[in-house]
C-alpha cells in the first residue's frame, strides 16, 4: 500500500478501487456491492435506546457492523432466517445487554440499549440472500443531539 501512497499520478479513486480488488481476492473481504453515499443521519440524548432500521432485504441473513471514529470496524448482531418458520434467529450478539434485534417481514432493526459515547460513529447493515455475497445498505451516522460533528471520508 506504500506504494500507492508515493506515486502522485494514482487518484483516490483508483487507489481505492485497487485496494478493494487486492481486499477481494486476497479473500479478506467479500463484499458485491460497494456505493459512495452519504450516511443517514441520527441524533439521540445519552442513556436512550435508539432503533436503527435496515435498508437492506434479505432471505438468508442480516448483520449490524459499527465504525467508530478511529475507523474500526466491529461485528454487532448477525442473524439468520430460520428453513423451518422464516424468521430471523440470532446467531452472534457482541454484547446482549446493549444491543437487541427486532425483525420485520424482511430486515431486521438494531435497537441500541442506553446508547453511549462509544456507539457513536457509522452503523452498516449487510445482508444476503441464498448467494455467499453480502449487500450493505445505506449506512447511519450516530451522534449526540445538540453535537456537531464533522465528516471527512478519505481512501487511503
Amino acid at each position: 500500500m506504500r506504494y500507492f501512497n508515493t506515486v502522485p499520478h494514482f487518484n483516490k479513486d483508483i487507489r481505492a478501487s485497487f485496494l478493494l480488488v487486492y481486499l477481494f481476492f486476497s479473500g479478506i473481504c467479500k463484499l458485491c456491492v460497494l456505493q459512495n453515499i452519504s450516511a443517514d443521519l441520527r441524533s439521540v440524548s445519552p442513556g436512550e435506546n435508539i432503533t436503527l432500521h435496515c435498508s437492506v432485504s434479505a432471505d438468508y441473513e442480516i448483520s449490524w457492523f459499527h465504525q467508530n471514529s478511529e475507523q474500526q470496524m466491529k461485528l454487532l448482531v448477525s442473524a439468520a432466517r430460520g428453513q423451518i418458520n422464516k424468521s430471523f434467529t440470532r446467531n452472534y450478539n457482541v454484547n446482549e445487554v446493549h444491543y437487541e434485534l427486532n425483525e420485520n417481514s424482511s430486515s431486521v432493526s438494531l435497537v441500541i440499549i442506553g446508547v453511549n459515547d462509544t456507539d457513536l460513529g457509522l452503523f452498516y447493515c449487510g445482508g444476503r440472500n441464498t448467494s455467499s455475497l453480502l449487500q450493505f445498505g445505506k449506512p447511519i451516522r450516530l451522534t449526540f443531539t445538540g453535537k456537531c460533528s464533522e465528516v471527512i471520508i478519505t481512501f487511503l
